[in-house]
C-alpha cells in the first residue's frame, strides 16, 4: 500500500467514507491492532476505541479462527455471535460462539456423534444440511436435542424446521404410541399446546385419548371402592377378626361393629374399608402394621383409647422417653419386671449374663407393632442365634427395614 497516497485519501474524505475504509480494510483481515497503528499515522488522536465503534456501528466482528471458523456464515458474523467478555478491547470473546460450541461438544462426543458432526459441518448449502437434519430424525431416530448437539443450531430452530417445515413430530410416547402409523406421525395428528416452544403436544391425540380413557377406568374404580360391602362377596374376609352381619334393612349388604368400644354402632362398611382391613390382618400391601379397624366415623376414630396409640405407650411399666430412649429397652424392663432376669439363651441354651442377651421377636414387629410388648413374643437368645434367626426367609434386616418404611 502507497502510504502517502492512503493518507491522502483519507483526509480528503467525510466521515462515512473513512468509515467506509475501516470496515474495508477490516473485512481485508486487517486486525485492530494494525488499523490503530495505521490512522494513528494519519490522525495523533486516534485510538483502538475509534476502530471498534466503527465496526460497532457496521455490526461485524472476524472470528480469531479465521478460515476454520465453524460457522456457516464465515468467519466475519454479526457481533452477537460472541460472548460477551470484559477482558477484550470491544467487549467480546474473540472466538464466535458456534466455534466455542463445537470444540466443546466435539470434545465429550463419542467418534459416531464425530463423523457426523464432520460430516454436517461438510455440506455447503442450506438444502443439504436440512435434507441430513430430516434424515437423522426420520431414519436415523435421533431427537431434537441430538439433532441440536450435532448440527449446534439452537433447539428452537431445529424444532420449527421439524415441525412446521417438514410437518411432522415424534410422539413422546415411542414405541407405546397407541396410533397405528406412529410413533412418527403428521403434525395433524397432535393437539394444540401454547405452553411449549413448539406450539403442539408431545403425545398424540390417540395417546391422549386413551389416556382419557385409563382416567376414566381409574375414576370408575375409585367410585366401586366407595360403594358399601355386599356380605356374600366380602364377610369371609373379616369374620375371623371382626363382628359381621347381614344389614337389617337391605341383606345383601354386611355391617360390622364399630371398632370404639364407647360406640359399637352397627354399620355399613365400604369396600375400601374391608380391603383396607383384610390387608391389615394378612399383614400385606399398604397395610402393614397397622390396624385398619372399622370406625363408623371420623369422630369415633380420634376419640377411640387405642387409634394411633404407639405399642411402647399401651407398657405398662413406670418409664419415661428420657430415661429409655428405645422401645427396645422399655419392652426389656418390661419383660424382666415381670418375668426376671434370664440366664441362658432360649434357642441353644448357652449360659450367658442378661446385658450379652438379645430380646428377640419370634413374630416381626414390623407386621404387627401391638406384638412389641407380647411377652409370649418375646425370647432372650445369644447373638449367634439372634444373627441365625434372622437370616431366614422373610425375617431378614432389610426386609423387615422395608416394611417398617412402609408403615
Amino acid at each position: 500500500m502507497d502510504f502517502e497516497k492512503f493518507a491522502t485519501i483519507v483526509k480528503n474524505s467525510d466521515d462515512e467514507k473513512v468509515w467506509e475504509i475501516i470496515k474495508t480494510l477490516y473485512l481485508q483481515n486487517y486486525t485492530y491492532k494494525l488499523l490503530t497503528s495505521l490512522f494513528q499515522k494519519i490522525y495523533n488522536d486516534f485510538t483502538i476505541q475509534d476502530i471498534i465503534s466503527v465496526l460497532q456501528y457496521y455490526d461485524i466482528k472476524k472470528c480469531s479462527a479465521g478460515d476454520k471458523c465453524k460457522s456457516f456464515n464465515g468467519a466475519f458474523q454479526s457481533r452477537k455471535s460472541f460472548a460477551n467478555n470484559s477482558n477484550y478491547p470491544d467487549g467480546l470473546n474473540p472466538t464466535c460462539r458456534e466455534c466455542k460450541s463445537y470444540y466443546s461438544v466435539y470434545k465429550r462426543a463419542n467418534q459416531k456423534k464425530k463423523n457426523r458432526i464432520d460430516y454436517f459441518r461438510s455440506l455447503k448449502t442450506v438444502e443439504e444440511r436440512e435434507d441430513y437434519i430430516y434424515d437423522l430424525y426420520v431414519n436415523q431416530n435421533y431427537t431434537i436435542r441430538d439433532i441440536k448437539s450435532i448440527t449446534l443450531f439452537t433447539f428452537e430452530y431445529v424444532s420449527d424446521l421439524i415441525i412446521n417445515k417438514f410437518g411432522i413430530q415424534r410422539c413422546l410416547n415411542g414405541h407405546n404410541c397407541v396410533n397405528p402409523n406412529g410413533p412418527l406421525l403428521d403434525i395433524n395428528n397432535f393437539g394444540r399446546d401454547n405452553y411449549r416452544s413448539t406450539g403442539f403436544s408431545t403425545i398424540c391425540k390417540a395417546c391422549v385419548q386413551k389416556k382419557c380413557k385409563s382416567d376414566n377406568s381409574k375414576l370408575s374404580h375409585k367410585k366401586s371402592l366407595e360403594k358399601f360391602a355386599t356380605f356374600d362377596i366380602f364377610a369371609a374376609k373379616v369374620n375371623f377378626a371382626d363382628y359381621v352381619r347381614r344389614d337389617p334393612d337391605n341383606s345383601d349388604l354386611m355391617q360390622v361393629q364399630c371398632y370404639n368400644h364407647k360406640c359399637n354402632k352397627w354399620f355399613n362398611p365400604t369396600v375400601a374399608q374391608v380391603q383396607y382391613r383384610y390387608a391389615a390382618l394378612i399383614g400385606r400391601g399398604r397395610s402393614v402394621s397397622t390396624a385398619c379397624n372399622f370406625y363408623c366415623s371420623q369422630n369415633c376414630k380420634n376419640a377411640c383409647p387405642v387409634f394411633g396409640v404407639k405399642a411402647r405407650e399401651l407398657i405398662s411399666v413406670n418409664t419415661n422417653d428420657k430415661e429409655y430412649q428405645r422401645i427396645q429397652s422399655e419392652v426389656r424392663k418390661f419383660k424382666i419386671n415381670i418375668e426376671g432376669e434370664p440366664d441362658c439363651c432360649e434357642i441353644c441354651g448357652i449360659i450367658a449374663n442378661v446385658s450379652d442377651l438379645i430380646l428377640h421377636h419370634k413374630y416381626p414387629v414390623a407386621i404387627d407393632h401391638i406384638l412389641e410388648a407380647d411377652l409370649d413374643n418375646l425370647i432372650w437368645v445369644c447373638i449367634d442365634c439372634h444373627k441365625k434367626a434372622h437370616q431366614k426367609d422373610g425375617c431378614g434386616y432389610y426386609e423387615l427395614t422395608e416394611m417398617r418404611s412402609a408403615c
